[in-house]
This record gives structure tokens, sequence and C-alpha cells, in this order.
């Protein structure tokens, strides 16, 4: 177990990015992104979202298993009755949060809001189908995640990484002269 949790960490290197507008961000992203992809082919880079409908089929399966404590509770203690009435009154709003699938599959909700709650505990938000993290006057900072499948204690492989890492800094700097990036 302790040797799982060791490696869970092995190889991730995070990066952050922020230009003089978002137009830019986006460009530097992309050159840094695409230019560590070249130097490092086996690199898994994940700042983009595809298809959110994607990423959420995963969750549809788990549908009625994923509660938060809260609606735990109201489970175990509510009526039938009052969770009857509290599904048809979600049912009758107009605006609230999104459904996904069938009423029927979820008349109580409880994955919009297990996935609303999880939401609210991350900074990490989409922007155009990737991922940002908020920042100050100065802009929204662009994020990319590392994963090298390669030891984070082999010295070769991370004189490989820091080199393509400058590599593409460099290709982002290309783009976005003010950029700034904390890696």
């Amino acid at each position: 177990a302790v040797q799982a949790l060791a490696q869970a960490g092995e190889g991730r290197v995070v990066v952050l990015l922020r230009a003089e507008s978002n137009e830019a961000s986006r460009r530097a992203t992309d050159a840094f992104a695409s230019e560590l992809q070249r130097q490092l082919p086996t690199l898994q880079i994940r700042h983009r979202v595809a298809d959110e409908g994607a990423w959420l089929s995963a969750f549809l399966n788990q549908r009625g298993r994923l509660l938060s404590d809260a609606q735990r509770q109201q489970l175990q203690s509510a009526s039938a009755e009052a969770l009857a009435q509290g599904a048809l009154a979600q049912l009758m709003q107009p605006m609230g949060l999104p459904r996904l699938g069938p009423w029927q599959d979820d008349p109580l909700a409880t994955l919009p809001n297990w996935l609303a709650e999880r939401a609210q505990a991350s900074r990490v938000r989409t922007q155009d189908g990737r991922l940002m993290l908020p920042g100050d006057e100065q802009g929204d900072w662009a994020l990319l995640m590392l994963q090298s499948s390669g030891s984070a204690f082999a010295l070769a492989a991370n004189e490989q990484l820091v080199a393509a890492l400058t590599q593409a800094e460099a290709a982002a700097r290309a783009q976005a002269p003010q950029l700034q990036l904390v890696k």
C-alpha cells in the first residue's frame, strides 16, 4: 500500500501558464503542449476537456451510489412521501441543475447534486474546453497536468523532461512574450 501511494505521485508535473489575454494564453498553452508532446511522445498531457458527455458517462453507471453526506442523511431520515414531493418539485422547476439522463433513472437528482458538490471543492474550471484556474486581475491560469511513465527517481528521464519543458516554454513564449509560467 505504501508503494502504491508513493507511485501514485511519481512522474506528475503541474504547469500553470498565464499571458496578457485569454487568447494569448490559449495560443501559448497549445504551443507548450504541442512542443512538449513532440519532445516526449510518451508523456501524457491533460489540458483540454473533450466532449463533456464522455467524462460524465463514467459517472452515469455509478448513479445512485455517489452520494454526499447530506444526501445520504436525507435518504435515511426523510419519509418516502417527502422524497417523492422533492423529486416532483425538482421536475417542475424551470431552472436548476441540469438533468443527466432520463428523469426516471435518477428522480432524486442525486448525481447532479453530487457532481455540483465535487465541483465546488475544486477551483479548476473549463473555459473553451480547456482546464483553467481562476487567477486575479491579471487573468486566469491555464492548467496542464503531465504524467510521465518513467520513475521520478530516474535522473536521465528527469533531465530529458527538464530539457523538453525548456523547449516547450520557448515555444509558448514565442506565442506570448509576456508569459508567466509556474512548473
